[in-house]
């Protein structure tokens, strides 16, 4: 596997490692974010307290605080849009993340997050692709949606509920490296706290990731990848993971 950039704060995290599982191997030296290649996702196991689905992203640009409100069951909840980024090589990229109250609870996830009142998913897919990573491309080149997923997870002290919808991005190689450079000037100081590390991953490498108990989100965005990269059939999938 490939080297995984650093996280945009002073100093490098400790490994994570599955409870009780002291013979995963440990991530290579951090490294910072320009001095990321593309050749790969060196992930480090991360072992949750809480089974539930990941959020997928930890922020959304704005404070935690001002971008959900209650549904009607009184659960924080919110629309989100994400991007499927997949490079010539197939390859797919992910971010990771811990949470705020407790950093061994650490996934990865695709780009992307909540939208704006009144926002149209794709102009937010696209805007939260810039703030994550600096790529900057043309909305017309998303594809679908593709995927529409209902996430229940727990982040920053309480469980909340994610409405995602799904595009699909095919990025040239030249833009694969852009974003592998992790250009971190758009984020916010939570973003940087909360965000370790980007890599671009082979589609075996998501899945015998997640075999090994590395926690990736949606669950089956492996599989769903391994459709896509020849081309979106024109299926909307829908899942639900609490």
């Amino acid at each position: 596997m490939g080297r995984v950039a650093r996280s945009p704060r002073e100093g490098c995290d400790e490994p994570f490692p599955a409870r009780g599982d002291s013979s995963r191997a440990q991530p290579p030296a951090c490294r910072p974010a320009h001095d990321l290649d593309t050749a790969g996702a060196a992930g480090r196991g991360g072992d949750s307290r809480d089974d539930r689905a990941g959020s997928g992203d930890l922020h959304g640009g704005r404070q935690v605080s001002e971008e959900w409100t209650p549904g009607a069951d009184g659960l924080l909840e919110r629309s989100a849009a994400r991007i499927v980024l997949l490079d010539p090589e197939g390859r797919l990229f992910l971010m990771k993340g811990h949470d705020l109250e407790d950093p061994d609870h650490a996934w990865w996830f695709t780009v992307g997050g909540g939208i704006n009142p009144g926002e149209d998913p794709r102009a937010g897919a696209i805007r939260e692709l810039f703030e994550e990573t600096g790529l900057e491309v043309d909305p017309r080149r998303l594809i679908g949606p593709v995927l529409q997923r209902t996430a229940l997870f727990r982040f920053t002290y309480g469980n909340r509920r994610q409405y995602e919808q799904f595009f699909l991005l095919h990025v040239s190689a030249e833009e694969a490296a852009e974003a592998a450079s992790w250009n971190t000037a758009g984020l916010t100081d939570l973003e940087k706290d909360v965000l370790d590390g980007v890599a671009w991953w082979q589609v075996e490498e998501i899945e015998r990731a997640q075999e090994a108990g590395t926690h990736i989100y949606p669950l089956s965005i492996g599989a769903l990848a391994r459709r896509w990269r020849g081309g979106w059939d024109g299926i909307v999938h829908t899942v639900r993971e609490e």
